[in-house]
């Protein structure tokens, strides 16, 4: 036994022609029943009063001579020949004005009656009081002497130590001489590198005194300078090993010369 699906039976040409014609007059229908029928015209009340302008012949003349007077939108709407065409219609253009606009010079009046008027009143309220200079005191005379200081006076040549190396202690300090001189001598300065164990490894002239062999005596003693070494921080710790700059200062005590050459001649 055979189950196939049941197919719907197809609509033949006349039934299709059938139903297209009957869709078509109920369409037909529907038009004619639902259609506006016009309706019956409604005459236009009569107005039954009229109204009359009582003028002289003048006037009457006059509205006569107007040409919109048969407009029937004369009032209604705006019209150049109504009251709104001199109201607004008719209207003179704005006069614009730029906004860089600059008003002229006016030069101020001078009055001639006013000049000097405030220097007279500043020299009438203010007073000056005359200049007394045989009051002052006489001017210091000029001496040539030495100028005496609070200074105290060197004794004898003295080494400064400044810098880094103000901390650390000199092992070999020596005496300096005195140098026999006819006026006082400058400071000699030298620059010194001291390495972490003391020994001096660079030195360098940085103002001289004026006289060479002091000088050179000041580079031979910062040259064989020694320092106290750098010791340990602490237990199981190395010494620092970063070299120290610092600057040696001399400052020369002099003799006088006069007493050098009679020494000298008496020997």
């Amino acid at each position: 036994m055979n189950t196939s699906p049941l197919e719907p039976p197809s609509w033949s040409r006349q039934r299709w022609l059938l139903a297209v014609g009957l869709v078509f007059a109920a369409q037909v229908v529907m038009i004619v029943l639902l259609a506006e029928r016009p309706g019956r015209a409604v005459a236009s009340p009569q107005f039954g009063a009229t109204i009359n302008l009582a003028l002289d012949a003048k006037s009457a003349q006059k509205l006569a001579e107007l040409p919109a007077l048969g407009d029937p939108t004369l009032f209604a709407l705006p019209n150049l020949q109504g009251f709104s065409g001199s109201a607004w219609l008719r209207f003179a253009p704005l006069q614009h004005q730029f906004t860089n606009w600059s008003e002229p010079p006016r030069w101020l009046e001078m009055d001639a009656a006013s000049l000097g008027k405030t220097f007279l009143e500043f020299v009438g309220t203010n007073h000056t009081t005359p200049s007394l200079i045989a009051d002052k005191p006489l001017p210091a005379l000029a001496i040539s002497g030495p100028s005496l200081t609070n200074a105290p006076v060197l004794t004898k040549s003295e080494v400064r130590l400044e810098g880094d190396l103000a901390t650390r202690k000199l092992l070999n300090p020596a005496a300096l001489p005195s140098w026999p001189h006819s006026d006082i001598l400058t400071n000699t300065e030298v620059q010194l590198l001291v390495d972490a164990r003391g020994d001096t490894q660079v030195t360098t002239l940085l103002a001289s005194c004026g006289r060479n062999d002091a000088d050179q005596f000041a580079i031979r003693f910062a040259a064989g300078a020694r320092f106290q070494p750098f010791q340990k921080n602490g237990p199981g710790e190395p010494a620092s090993s970063q070299p120290t700059w610092g600057k040696m200062t001399f400052q020369w005590h002099t003799i006088p010369l006069l007493i050098t050459n009679s020494a000298s001649a008496g020997l």
